[in-house]
């Protein structure tokens, strides 16, 4: 008895779609185009209906498709012109899709960073390079070079770090590049639905989506920072190293992609902070909560009239003193330490003077010239020493950062700046209206970052080290024919400060009167064209804010961990072992356990429902060690060479890892020549009281 099959079944495609067009006659190809466009059809019904539902359209697209005897030509028909050179769209894909096509973008940061050794993070690495130099000298000039090669592996094939294809097309390039190569991981994008269209003939997505495991996606104008941000973050520690990105065709919102994705990228390294100033900043959080000091234990309601300035310490706060010193009483002035010098000295008063660092040394407090009778709002990371010679501090559990037991209400979207905890702050408060000055995160001197009159004129060096010296454009606030420029460490922190706005209520009064980087969801409003109405409320708003602000109860507001401190090195050890416990790795096995590393390691310490984030000063440790790895690795140029380089790298990491110590202590403080960061807690200098 014959067995029953399917009527219609679709043998296994072989080859790349470029071969199997190749190999068919004009109608063999329609019906494969045709088959592929309705099998990603079916693909995104289940995927991404949205998606679905546009190739089901019907729309009418400007580029058609014309099959020819040789093979077939894409046509624009608004000019009646080809999207391909005359040579062939085969020829042209090929070329495209090429290891070594000039049209690549590759980020590159090949160099081997010196770190400050007067702190054990630094040590670390600096020894860890050292000791991969002493046993491959050579790959000190390779990396000098500034110069990678794709690793070279089974079959002819390469291995390639992750890839960011901006505009898709056809994408008959893309399938031929990794139809060759082995990727750490993939992104498309593609912000003319017209042109994914076509590409849904050429593209077999659900195949694509096989062959790279989750497909990144996105399709439309505008790329969402948040889209950029996650397709580096998928790839961190590799892309960090190094990122490939291929424009399929050339169009300025194609170089606005790249040049914000570039931007992004140089972000991941532009700003380093020790990890031994995060474990310091731990204790001091534990010791000022056994001191029982005020704590912002839910959000404020100060009522429904309340006005807010947030005022950071960008350079275009000089132009707009005159006018905040008229309109102080009419708001409550949120400042950046960075900003109050200048405020004081310019008769305007803070009501509340913010900070996010957790440490300052003598000589920087003394060039702050703060006023202890202000009340200090800061991150509870704050050292004791410095607290104590205030009148009132009063301290926010800043979401993000590690703490020492599970807070029941923690700040979101504190982090990167003192101005965007000044900024979180404000919109936890829900003001009926909020104006931005000094928030510049653009620049228009390079050479003059901060407020003229600040403490940053007579210091030489930032509150942390900024590593990155790229500087790229920005759109302005208030454009002008000089170009605004802005750094990747300040452009993340505009980024945090949108997300932070979209908090607030439809609605909101958003002005933005800094002369810096546009600020999206803030309306731009020159401080000249604007006038406060009188606010007979702002004193009993500021009690309520004040009042929202207590000590913190055991049950009540928090709750200890789990876990405690002790076992985090040794889980994190085992964690390494059990990550790299093979001799030998593929290059994409390798690019996967390095990027998924921090994921997996901070999984292993949790031990309860609530994140705990005190493996974090670790894990920043273990992504630096991992990225000076790769960066030894893909310099490498013999297979041979790349499995000794990997060997002992991996004995020098496990090696790092069980010399840990969870009560280790900086063996030597920091002197007065490391950057602010890392310098050490003062004891003596006193604010201002007049």
């Amino acid at each position: 008895m014959a067995r029953n099959r399917p009527k219609h079944r679709r043998t296994k495609s072989t080859g790349t779609m470029l071969e199997r067009l190749r190999k068919r006659t004009p109608q063999q190809r329609a019906d494969l185009l045709t088959r592929t466009f309705q099998a990603n059809l079916t693909f995104f019904k289940r995927r991404d209906p949205a998606l679905a539902s546009l190739l089901e359209s019907g729309v009418q697209n400007p580029y058609q498709v014309s099959i020819n005897d040789h093979f077939l030509d894409l046509i624009d028909t608004a000019s009646n012109l080809l999207c391909h050179p005359q040579s062939g769209l085969d020829s042209f894909a090929e070329q495209l899709g090429d290891w070594h096509h000039p049209g690549w973008i590759d980020f590159l940061d090949p160099r081997l960073r010196h770190f400050p050794q007067d702190e054990n993070h630094g040590r670390q690495l600096m020894a860890f390079s050292a000791s991969l130099l002493a046993a491959f000298p050579q790959f000190e000039e390779r990396l000098a070079e500034g110069r990678f090669q794709l690793p070279q592996i089974e079959n002819g094939r390469r291995f390639s770090p992750a890839v960011v294809f901006v505009g898709i097309f056809h994408g008959l390039h893309i399938d031929h590049y990794l139809s060759r190569t082995s990727v750490a991981d993939v992104t498309l994008i593609e912000p003319d639905r017209f042109k994914f269209l076509v590409s849904c003939h050429f593209l077999d997505y659900a195949r694509l989506e096989q062959r790279c495991g989750n497909l990144q996606l996105h399709i439309g104008d505008p790329v969402p920072d948040t889209f950029l941000q996650a397709t580096l973050t998928r790839s961190w520690i590799t892309s960090t190293v190094w990122l490939r990105v291929l424009p399929g065709y050339r169009l300025p919102e194609i170089d606005g992609i790249v040049e914000r994705l570039r931007l992004a990228w140089l972000a991941l390294t532009d700003a380093w902070v020790p990890a031994d100033r995060e474990l310091r900043a731990l204790a001091h959080a534990k010791k000022n909560l056994a001191a029982g000091l005020p704590m912002l234990t839910s959000e404020p309601q100060p009522g429904p009239e309340t006005r807010i300035a947030v005022v950071g310490a960008g350079p275009s706060l000089a132009g707009d003193l005159a006018w905040l010193k008229k309109q102080q009483q009419r708001m409550i002035i949120i400042a950046a330490h960075t900003a109050v010098r200048v405020l004081l000295k310019n008769g305007i008063r803070p009501d509340f003077q913010v900070s996010l660092d957790p440490e300052w040394d003598d000589a920087t407090l003394r060039r702050l010239d703060l006023d202890r009778r202000i009340p200090l709002l800061v991150s509870n990371h704050k050292d004791p020493a410095i607290l104590r010679q205030f009148d009132l501090p009063l301290l926010v559990a800043v979401d993000g950062l590690p703490q020492p037991v599970a807070f029941n209400y923690q700040l979101p979207f504190g982090l990167q700046t003192t101005g965007n905890l000044a900024l979180a702050f404000a919109c936890a408060c829900h003001p009926h209206t909020l104006l931005l000055l000094g928030m510049d995160f653009g620049f228009r001197d390079s050479e003059r970052i901060h407020v003229k009159g600040g403490h940053f004129d007579e210091q030489a060096h930032q509150g942390v080290e900024i590593t990155g010296n790229r500087q790229l454009p920005v759109a302005a606030n208030f454009p002008s024919r000089q170009p605004l420029l802005t750094r990747p460490y300040f452009n993340d922190a505009r980024l945090l400060a949108e997300k932070t706005l979209r908090r607030l209520e439809a609605g909101t009064r958003i002005l933005n009167l800094s002369d810096g980087a546009r600020i999206a969801g803030a309306d731009a409003v020159r401080s000249n064209e604007l006038e406060l109405d009188p606010w007979p409320g702002k004193d009993a708003a500021l009690a309520a804010l004040r009042a929202a602000f207590e000590p913190p109860h055991r049950g009540t507001h928090w709750q200890p961990f789990t876990a405690g401190t002790d076992q985090t090195a040794d889980l994190l050890a085992i964690g390494l072992h059990r990550l790299f416990d093979q001799q030998t790795i593929s290059w994409k096995n390798l690019a996967s356990t390095l990027n998924r590393a921090q994921h997996d390691l901070f999984q292993t310490c949790q031990s309860g429902t609530i994140p705990d984030l005190r493996p974090l000063p670790y894990l920043r440790i273990i992504k630096d060690l991992l990225t000076t790895w790769f960066r030894f690795m893909v310099a490498t140029r013999t297979p041979a060479e790349t499995a000794s380089l990997y060997r002992k790298g991996r004995a020098l990491l496990l090696k790092a890892a069980m010399e840990w110590d969870d009560q280790r202590q900086p063996e030597h403080p920091p002197t007065e020549a490391a950057t602010a960061s890392n310098t050490p807690r003062q004891t003596s200098s006193r604010p201002r009281l007049e």
